[in-house]
């Protein structure tokens, strides 16, 4: 069946992207600590973690790898997170904030480096992104 008629309609990614590796259809019984479904970058990067942990993992996808939000994305790697670090603290209390702080900003790091280790194949590069802000207050917060 055709990419089109899948829904996977021309796109960065499948314009772009490598070969999938071959998988095929689960027959029989499979036994896994952990099942994940869907096959984006976010299932793939906590499959991968999962193994390096020990545990072992299916990733089960009804399409293919990247069928769904993450061969549509563009490939950007950047902190879209529309709340801003007074509303996590808010939210979280000081020292929880802090924490999920550290790990928002870590995320893309994290991505380049899985990209360094496992020698991903992929036009990467690490450019400056603006922040922008509306009003005294925003300005003041992006300044923090």
């Amino acid at each position: 069946m055709a990419d089109a008629e899948l829904g996977f309609t021309q796109s960065l990614w499948s314009a772009t992207a490598e070969e999938a590796p071959k998988t095929g259809a689960l027959s029989g019984i499979t036994n896994a600590g952990v099942v994940i479904v869907g096959a984006g970058f976010t299932s793939l990067s906590a499959a991968l973690h999962l193994v390096e942990a020990g545990q072992s993992v299916v990733v089960v996808e009804s399409q293919k790898i990247g069928w769904g939000a993450s061969g549509r994305n563009g490939g950007q790697v950047n902190l879209a997170f529309d709340v801003l670090p007074s509303g996590i603290k808010a939210h979280f209390g000081k020292k929880r904030g802090d924490r999920v702080l550290k790990l928002i900003d870590g995320a893309c790091d994290l991505v380049f480096e899985l990209i360094e280790r496992h020698t991903i194949k992929c036009a990467h590069r690490r450019v400056s992104y603006i922040r922008g802000a509306y009003g005294k207050r925003g300005l003041a917060e992006v300044e923090r």
